[in-house]
């Protein structure tokens, strides 16, 4: 009988605090041959186009979000181990994915990349002193046309992060505040944009959060973890700070994004067919909303030419949207509620 690797604690952490760190989603082993197909792939721009790194809009940051890299075979297969968490959390296997980039940081202690850059104090109107970081990538992926819970995110961890090495930051509870933040906050309609990617929290809004008690936090994770959050959470990834126990440690973090797959609209499986024909990258959004991501920096001579055997199965195929589930052969669905949109609002 195969265990869960879902608790109640868990499932609770969700709940209360928008973000929870599962372990054994993957065997070490495996991790390590992932990990080694990413470094062989790297190898590659040793003498290719003049960097030595892969030149995508965030690379800076450790996100590669072009080059294929969301259908390399390493990639597929961290996703389909990350199934079983979505399939626990939704209580269903019948899921659509995001095909969403990979992160790969290299030590900053090499010059190559930057430190954490420390922290600042807000104090609350209580008196109450809080840290924040003094530069940070604080964002919230769910846009205020989406009202209450829509997915849950995930990062699964092939290779090991602590508190203090290349993490991720969250502002605790802040998706209990979601609605309230678009309502209310005079500055945050600079998200309602139709931009693919959200911009940063303004200092204003981070310590708007932070008086309403929701600190900040940096995450780590076990090597074959996963991270899960949910998508109104405030959070970012951290550089590794200075002096760290292990100065040789790379980052290395496939994310993505599942959601019951009853909830697909024709839109967004049109949209995810064509990322699976062409292996583009989508957005995070799964089954509602979903959009094609075209990378225009990298170049075709360092990826994937055609799809690996383990992005053709069947399993894949149909969290890919490219093949239909049964959603009448008596198995579960899905919970018995649908993702509440804006009135007026059928984009998606």
């Amino acid at each position: 009988m195969t265990h869960t690797l879902l608790s109640q604690r868990h499932k609770q952490e969700l709940r209360e605090k928008g973000v929870t760190v599962v372990e054994n989603v993957i065997p070490s082993t495996t991790c390590d041959e992932y990990i080694n197909e990413y470094q062989e792939w790297l190898k590659k721009f040793s003498n290719a186009e003049g960097i030595p790194f892969p030149n995508t809009e965030n690379s800076g940051f450790s996100l590669i979000q072009g080059y294929r890299i969301g259908h390399f075979a390493a990639t597929w297969g961290a996703r389909l181990h990350a199934k079983r968490v979505y399939a626990e959390l939704w209580d269903t296997q019948k899921l659509l994915t995001s095909i969403d980039g990979v992160a790969i940081g290299r030590p900053p202690e090499d010059g190559t990349t930057e430190f954490y850059a420390g922290d600042n104090e807000f104090i609350d109107s209580k008196g109450n002193i809080h840290r924040k970081p003094k530069k940070h990538w604080l964002h919230i992926d769910q846009k205020h046309k989406r009202l209450g819970l829509h997915a849950f995110q995930g990062a699964v961890y092939l290779e090991e992060a602590t508190s203090i090495d290349w993490c991720f930051t969250v502002m605790e509870g802040s998706h209990k505040f979601h609605d309230t933040f678009f309502n209310n906050c005079p500055t945050s309609d600079t998200n309602n944009s139709s931009s693919l990617r959200p911009r940063n929290l303004l200092e204003s809004e981070v310590d708007w959060f932070l008086e309403r008690g929701c600190a900040v936090r940096r995450i780590g994770a076990p090597k074959g973890g996963m991270v899960i959050w949910d998508a109104r959470l405030v959070h970012a990834n951290a550089f590794p700070k200075q002096n760290r126990k292990h100065r040789e440690r790379w980052r290395y973090c496939v994310f993505t994004t599942m959601t019951p797959a009853i909830w697909g609209t024709k839109k967004t499986l049109r949209n995810k067919r064509e990322a699976y024909t062409n292996m583009f990258l989508t957005t995070h959004w799964a089954s509602q909303g979903g959009r094609v991501w075209q990378d225009t920096r990298s170049t075709p001579e360092n990826t994937i030419t055609e799809l690996p055997d383990i992005a053709r199965s069947l399993n894949a195929r149909q969290l890919a949207g490219m093949d239909p589930y049964d959603f009448n052969d008596g198995q579960p669905n899905g919970p018995d509620w649908t993702p509440k949109w804006e009135s007026g609002y059928t984009d998606y």
